[in-house]
């Protein structure tokens, strides 16, 4: 199982989060009738499609399922003998997981009136599998469960940034099921490789480890730094990543680590369109997000393709990231890619 924090530390952070998170939520539908009042009235103003009041909505979703769920999971605490029976607890705490983000992806589609188009969603299965991820807005971290685990049934380990336990729900489930956090600003990532190749080595036949190679969000000045770095440190990568447009040249460590721990694991590449500039909170009130059509596609790519030298991974995951570009800019055109 891959490393996780200290019991203490993570007691200590349950301290502070679930409390915290408890009592904004209790404000939140304590003021909702002034919320909702003041959010309608200023979206008849701004002539906005009813955004204030579409944000409003999903955080109301979003709290609600954050107390509902840290409950739920309490519940299986104590129901499986205050934590001994582990692989219960990890059943259950899965289906749990794949329900709390499947109801979240529901009422995104429905305040929003998002439209989804997914396709190669056949292809994901059967595993196991390493699951490539563009990661570009708060709301696409929403779209593997939704539709690997919850639609397509495949239960998948998550490489996830440590700033996320600050999440309740997420801490908990994320401990209880087989994740790595990873601490993006520590000086050793050897200690995080070696989890994450862990991670990949005790992956069952039928699951997947999925990972976001990015690295963060996307941003015009985010790509520009990447690409001076590559600029200076490897010239022959930057004049692949020089024709990177709408996403991050991938950072090849955690996925070279999960290839290593799971050499019969095919590659699944998760490529969307739609979601992006939702960085913030504030994206989700300014109405962007509204009536939006989201393309998700799935590409699985047979092992024998992939690179046995790590050094040619690194060159393949670049040009499968290139291939991914296009295909944003193709679908932002309008045009077959």
């Amino acid at each position: 199982m891959a490393k996780r924090t200290q019991p203490g530390s993570a007691f200590l952070r349950r301290l502070r989060t679930i409390p915290t998170y408890f009592g904004i939520a209790a404000v939140y539908f304590a003021l909702s009738p002034v919320m909702v009042t003041v959010a309608l009235l200023l979206d008849v103003i701004r002539r906005r499609r009813f955004a204030l009041t579409r944000a409003w909505a999903f955080m109301a979703v979003y709290f609600a399922a954050e107390v509902v769920g840290v409950l739920i999971l309490g519940a299986f605490w104590v129901l499986t003998g205050f934590g001994r029976s582990k692989k219960r607890l990890r059943e259950w705490t899965g289906v749990m997981q794949a329900q709390w983000v499947s109801a979240q992806w529901r009422a995104a589609t429905m305040i929003f009136g998002l439209r989804w188009r997914v396709s190669g969603l056949e292809d994901v299965t059967p595993g196991p599998v390493v699951l490539l991820v563009r990661h570009t807005s708060l709301v696409d971290t929403i779209v593997p469960t939704t539709f690997v685990t919850a639609k397509a049934g495949m239960p998948l380990r998550f490489v996830l940034k440590r700033e996320l336990l600050m999440d309740p729900c997420l801490d908990i489930a994320g401990h209880w099921l087989p994740n790595v956090f990873v601490d993006r600003a520590a000086a050793d990532s050897a200690p995080s490789l070696a989890n994450i190749r862990q991670l990949a080595e005790q992956m069952d036949p039928h699951e997947g480890a999925l990972i976001y190679p990015e690295g963060t969000l996307y941003s015009a000045a985010k790509l520009q730094r990447a690409l001076e770095k590559l600029s200076a440190s490897n010239p022959e990568l930057h004049e692949r990543a020089r024709a990177l447009r709408h996403t991050l040249p991938p950072r090849p460590g955690g996925t070279l680590a999960l290839l290593a721990g799971a050499p019969q694991a095919d590659v699944v590449l998760c490529a969307h369109e739609g979601l992006g500039g939702l960085g913030k909170v504030d994206d989700l009130i300014s109405g962007a997000l509204v009536g939006r059509s989201v393309h998700v596609e799935f590409r699985r790519f047979p092992r024998e393709s992939v690179p046995t030298d790590d050094d040619a991974r690194v060159v393949w995951l670049y040009d499968r990231w290139v291939e991914l570009d296009r295909w944003i800019g193709s679908k932002r055109q309008g045009v077959a890619p």
